[in-house]
């Protein structure tokens, strides 16, 4: 971490959250007792804290452990830190391994060995949407050359706007953080591999397709907790930094806890 970035303390919420622990917490991070419990609440990791000072993050961290509670602090640039993305298109069965194509021919093979966690939820994705608007607008010129009769001219304009809708994925990770993720989305995988057993619905499809990667990859952590619906965001930047953030929470706290 960068002694002069921001360090984010985050808790995977505690399973049973008394009033008591709820208090100690707030104590710790100096929060009100209400917004602590809003923010310990849920399955998914969560950012409780900011700090300037590492010193003082740690020391916090260490109290929060003390609590029983699961707690790490991360610095802010390795908190955003982009990953990789693969988006898969096709998958080939190779004995231990999958072999990944995505729509434009590349390749990119993992076997048991490379496959720490197998994420399954849903993904906002933003939509473009044209709207037509059609006018009417008096014609002066025209009306004046029909003798005063009201002449119209009709004006279509086009307007773009963005939509934020939810589409189901599988990410498949490795331990190191930084390599390349595998990516499944609902609507752009060729579910062909799945022969006998495949369905009209692509969601149906999705999920066939988590069993049997989990089958594949049987040491692979599975998590489908951001299948449930979204809480408060982490930061008020845009449905996507917030998805990639808990993404990044998610796998740090079971590299954490493996």
């Amino acid at each position: 971490m960068n002694e002069f970035e921001i360090i984010h303390i985050a808790l995977a919420p505690p399973r049973a959250a008394t009033s008591e622990l709820i208090e100690n917490i707030a104590e710790i991070i100096g929060k009100g007792i209400y917004d602590t419990g809003l923010l310990i609440s849920g399955e998914i990791p969560r950012i409780i804290a900011h700090y300037t000072d590492i010193a003082v993050a740690q020391q916090v961290v260490e109290k929060l452990k003390g609590l029983g509670l699961t707690v790490l602090a991360i610095g802010d640039s390795e908190l955003r830190r982009s990953v990789q993305v693969f988006n898969a298109y096709k998958l080939e069965f190779q004995g231990k391994e999958i072999a990944f194509a995505d729509s434009c021919g590349n390749k990119k093979v993992m076997g048991q060995d490379d496959v720490f966690l197998i994420m399954a939820g849903r993904m906002p994705s933003e939509v473009e949407l044209e709207k037509k608007e059609i006018s009417s607008k008096l014609d002066i010129t025209a009306t004046m050359l029909t003798g005063g009769i009201p002449v119209l001219r009709k004006k279509e304009e086009k307007h773009t706007t963005s939509s934020t809708q939810t589409e189901h994925f599988i990410r498949i990770y490795g331990r190191d953080y930084s390599c390349i993720c595998i990516q499944l989305l609902q609507h752009l995988v060729d579910y062909s591999f799945l022969r006998g057993v495949i369905e009209v619905s692509s969601l149906k499809n999705l999920r066939a397709t988590a069993a049997a990667l989990c089958t594949q990859f049987p040491q692979g952590i599975y998590d489908d907790r951001l299948e449930l619906p979204f809480a408060a965001p982490v930061f008020r930047q845009g449905p996507s930094t917030d998805f990639e953030i808990r993404c990044r929470l998610i796998h740090a706290f079971h590299v954490l806890t493996a």
